[in-house]
């Protein structure tokens, strides 16, 4: 029996166990002093700032937003930070917010679902996360495409690199490179990754990285943040849901999560490294190549059995297996999917892909005739990638869009209707052809006809109808003035837009109630005529979103605040690394 490692019951010392004693308690120390260090940056009143600056520029990015929480937390920035400054001190005391759940149309049959969460409880996942890329970013594998810490100027403003101006395009260029010397490509994902993450692995995997200790402050907080609290709408019978912890899966929806998801697959990258074939990916979507079918099939073996390990699985009906430079090409990435991961209208506003080059993109999408039909989903995403490489082909956008034709718009709206999968990228468009000063006019008409169409029509996913109303009264600097489209509606279409937005209220898409609100706001309404309208159409009892919408409202000094955040930079003097 021993009192400690260096002396024994009588007192004698032992100088082997002295040293391992003193190294292990070195380490100990260390250990805890890495945690403190960490969870003090997190928390720090800087790093908060940073973070909120990150919420405000990219929650404006996301699919869904509302410009009345911006406006109100912008006003009331310094008070956030200093709330969250004391409450985190320890992450016992942080109780997350409701956030409440949204679903975007995958294609015509599913959903999927994604997660708006409160601006509060934003700037606490990108104060965190923000922290951490900061420390594991560099030791992600360099084939590990999307979601990397951004760098420079950039930095300032947002926390992960922009997908158009290199990840995206450097997926693309790698996989051309590699199918030139190779004869076999695997192209594969993952299945129902983000829902399927485990919490205790990415627990796991911040611990060990970052050699924290088992009562780490910094797991504690991550702990927190990862159980959201996610209010909904009933499916069954439109009624609100309570709020149901999530015990699992990543929530879809902001650009913190993709950090993280990088972080889980970070094993996956270093054993496929190993593997004998060239492996890439950008989130969960995979590529593999090899000289020979053999080894490629071994790898295959070795990719999924490691997925397995982490509650993953592929996903079969997205994976294919090329063998000759005809199907290589047909199966590789091109620089115009990008679509399928930004924002169409932030992509065209500056033609971002290739700001050098001189055309836009460099692989053509597919072209269409007037008689070229639509065979499935899949087609209508490349006619609204063509509409766009048509209207902008050069690096300044919208400079052609006198090219534009009635039956350009009528495809417009069948997409819209029955191929909802590519209905954001097609709303943009069709606002774009109903408001531009080059467009036809025969073109704009029957586009704008189709607008009021589709708004009226139920039938249509509620998100193609949020994202024409959110078009229509958000200002843009995009524009060839800074004015909202709905400045230029005569009183009689601005009393039927009223009509139709009380009407949105009175469905079960939180997405369309807040745009509901902001328009009459917009429309010139007063707080108490918005209250009267909201607390007598909407469902009862309000959901969250829309309550505090109207706290928000309620608050005067948000009157005077400007449409769109005027972001500021960080001091640079202050350490993050």
């Amino acid at each position: 029996m021993r009192i400690c490692e260096c002396h024994s019951i009588r007192g004698e010392f032992d100088a082997d166990a002295h040293s391992r004693c003193y190294e292990n308690t070195t380490k100990q120390e260390s250990v805890r002093m890495n945690d403190r260090t960490l969870y003090a940056k997190i928390i720090s009143p800087e790093n908060l700032r940073r973070a909120f600056v990150y919420a405000s520029a990219e929650r404006q990015k996301d699919h869904f937003y509302d410009p009345l929480e911006i406006k109100w937390y912008r006003a009331h920035e310094q008070e956030l930070i200093s709330e969250l400054h004391e409450t985190l001190q320890d992450p016992g005391n942080y109780e997350q917010e409701s956030s409440f759940a949204y679903f975007p149309p995958k294609n015509r049959v599913c959903y999927r679902r994604m997660v708006f969460i409160p601006m509060r409880d934003l700037v606490v996942r990108y104060a965190f996360v923000s922290v951490i890329a900061d420390q594991l970013d560099g030791r992600l594998s360099d084939r590990c495409f999307s979601n990397r810490r951004a760098k420079g100027d950039r930095a300032k403003y947002f926390l992960l690199e922009d997908y158009a101006r290199g990840p995206w395009q450097n997926f693309v260029d790698w996989q051309k490179s590699a199918a030139s010397n190779h004869k076999f490509m695997l192209k594969t994902d993952i299945s129902s990754f983000y829902d399927s993450v485990s919490h205790k692995y990415l627990e796991d995997v911040l611990r060990s990285e970052l050699k924290l200790p088992q009562n780490s402050k910094v797991v504690s907080l991550f702990q927190k943040i990862l159980k959201v609290n996610i209010e909904s709408y009933s499916h069954l019978d439109n009624s609100i849901q309570q709020p149901a912890r999530l015990h699992q899966g990543l929530p879809i929806g902001n650009n913190t999560e993709g950090f993280l998801a990088n972080l889980y697959l970070m094993e996956i990258d270093r054993k496929m490294a190993k593997a004998g074939v060239e492996f890439g990916r950008y989130t969960d979507d995979m590529r593999m190549y090899a000289k020979d079918i053999a080894t490629l099939r071994k790898a295959i073996m070795i990719l999924q059995e490691s997925l397995l390990k982490l509650g993953l699985n592929l996903n079969s009906s997205k994976t294919k297996l090329g063998g000759n430079p005809k199907e290589l090409e047909e199966m590789r990435s091109k620089d115009n999917e990008i679509y399928g991961y930004l924002d169409p209208v932030e992509l065209e506003k500056e033609n971002q892909l290739l700001p050098l080059a001189d055309k836009g993109f460099r692989d053509q999408p597919k072209l269409f005739t007037e008689k070229t039909g639509f065979e499935d989903e899949d087609d209508a995403a490349k006619f609204c990638k063509y509409i766009s490489w048509l209207v902008s082909p050069g690096k300044k956008p919208f400079t052609k869009v006198n090219k534009l034709r009635v039956w350009h718009v009528e495809r417009l709206g069948e997409i819209i209707r029955r191929y909802a999968g590519a209905g954001k990228h097609a709303s943009w468009l069709l606002v774009m052809a109903t408001f531009y000063d080059d467009v036809p006019q025969t073109v704009s008409n029957r586009a704008f006809q189709m607008i009021t169409e589709l708004l009226t029509d139920k039938q249509v996913n509620t998100y193609s109808r949020y994202r024409l109303t959110h078009f229509i009264i958000s200002k843009g600097s995009f524009r060839f003035h800074n004015s909202m489209w709905i400045d230029f509606f005569p009183d009689e279409t601005k009393e039927w837009l009223k009509k139709v937005c009380v009407s949105f209220l009175k469905e079960p898409a939180i997405e369309l109630n807040l745009v509901a609100i902001h328009a009459f706001k917009v429309l010139g309404l007063s707080f108490d005529e918005i209250k009267t309208l909201v607390e007598t159409h909407s469902i009862q009892p309000l959901a969250s979103p829309a309550q505090n919408a109207l706290n928000w409202l309620e608050d005067q000094t948000t009157q005077e605040e400007a449409e769109h955040i005027d972001l500021t930079f960080v001091d640079e003097d202050v350490d993050y690394i």
